[in-house]
């Protein structure tokens, strides 16, 4: 073997070894945190795991006892998140924040198999950091919070689409929108995009009518089987209520005062849908925009306007575009370092919008101080800051590709 065989491989066991220290690292530190949260919850009264994930237990017990999962009071999620959860009354309580962690690191791995494709192996390294090493995703999963299910579920989507295995993308799409509602927003962006990885002048292509009845082979086999076991209530309790969900408290979102303020009142349809325009009329306009330009990009952006409109907005909904991010940032990061003081100052301004808002609810929920209203002009602020941001990306987003292709020109 030459010097410069050797040299290739000692190269390629560095970056085994640095991609082996990433993700471990990644995980060992979520295995930490959960041991600390076993310490926190015995010796503090504020405990580091989350409400949810007792709640998913108690459904996991019902159904080891051959009951419905939906004796448990406020179990809105699918059955098949209490099965996935079965362990944790059969063997350790802490099953589940593993799972999701390791889910976590799934998702980590198939972000950079992606980025990997288009970006050097450094670059690849950086931008999955934006997943792996950051502390919502961290937090959110050690404390028992499932979104990192779905997430999964979503990128597996994204990745087999980019490996066109339609088949395959499909099943894990309409295990995503089975779920968590959320993902149905991708549904036409994705039968669209199809058109950009198998050109056709057909409309209702193969792929398109495999993708179609993959998904929905999926959601009505899944909807039925619970259906037939656990009837309306499934419905109701896994995607119906959520229609007609209005959090009162913990939520971000800009309907929140009035939310508060009418509670006690009876629910008006026309309001209700009053709410959802602006939101439907964003999606849609931006659905057309970039479904065949970029799908991720196209997808992150519908993501961050449903969570930004949306009657209820909890920190939990950060991940949802979180989980994509990683793609998004190499498609900005040009025109982002191109005005990198305006990039600091958007950046600045979404962090410190929650500052506000998370002071005035800890004012609220541990002061017991009347901070409605300041909660409300803070949830206004929220709302601006996302505004802005969600403009941000566009525009830089925009000016990326603008600079790419004048690159590309000055080269030929």
């Amino acid at each position: 073997m030459g010097i410069k065989g050797q040299e290739g491989n000692c190269i390629l066991l560095l970056k085994a070894f640095g991609i082996s220290l990433f993700f471990l690292s990644a995980l060992g530190i979520r295995m930490g945190l959960i041991v600390y949260g076993m310490y926190q919850d015995q010796k503090f009264n504020v405990r580091y795991t989350d409400i949810d994930y007792d709640v998913y237990n108690d459904a996991s017990r019902y159904l080891v006892n051959g009951e419905s999962p939906y004796r448990r009071a406020t179990y809105r999620y699918t059955p098949l998140l209490a099965e996935i959860l079965i362990p944790d009354i059969l063997l350790n309580e802490q099953f589940g924040k593993i799972l999701f962690s390791i889910f976590d690191i799934i998702i980590a791995c198939i972000q950079f198999n992606l980025l990997r494709q288009t970006n050097s192996f450094i670059m690849s390294l950086l931008y999955t950091a934006i997943w792996a090493f950051n502390p919502m995703s961290i937090v959110i999963s050690t404390r028992g919070n499932a979104e990192a299910v779905v997430c999964l579920f979503v990128i597996l989507t994204f990745y087999f689409l980019y490996k066109r295995k339609i088949w395959l993308c499909s099943l894990f799409f309409g295990l995503s929108i089975h779920m968590k509602i959320y993902p149905v927003l991708y549904s036409l962006p994705l039968f669209f995009c199809l058109s950009n990885f198998y050109p056709s002048k057909s409309f209702f292509t193969k792929e398109r009518l495999i993708a179609v009845f993959g998904t929905a082979f999926v959601l009505i086999g899944l909807t039925g089987y619970y259906y037939y076991r656990y009837g309306f209530e499934f419905l109701w309790e896994t995607y119906l209520y959520h229609g007609t969900r209005t959090d009162h408290r913990h939520n971000l979102s800009v309907y929140w005062y009035y939310l508060s303020l009418s509670f006690d009142f009876p629910k008006s349809t026309i309001r209700s849908l009053i709410s959802f325009l602006p939101q439907i009329f964003c999606l849609i306009a931006i659905g057309f925009r970039y479904c065949k330009k970029d799908i991720i990009f196209c997808c992150y952006l519908m993501t961050c306007i449903f969570v930004a409109f949306n009657k209820v907005y909890t920190m939990q909904y950060f991940i949802w575009w979180f989980v994509l991010l990683p793609f998004v940032v190499p498609k900005i990061i040009e025109g982002a370092l191109h005005h990198i003081f305006l990039t600091i100052f958007i950046i600045l301004q979404y962090i410190a919008s929650y500052g506000i808002w998370l002071y005035y609810g800890y004012e609220l929920e541990f002061k017991g101080k009347n901070s409605m209203f300041n909660i409300f002009i803070a949830g206004i602020i929220v709302f601006i800051a996302n505004i802005i941001l969600i403009i941000w990306h566009i525009y830089v987003y925009s000016l990326s590709d603008s600079l790419r292709k004048q690159k590309q020109l000055k080269l030929n």
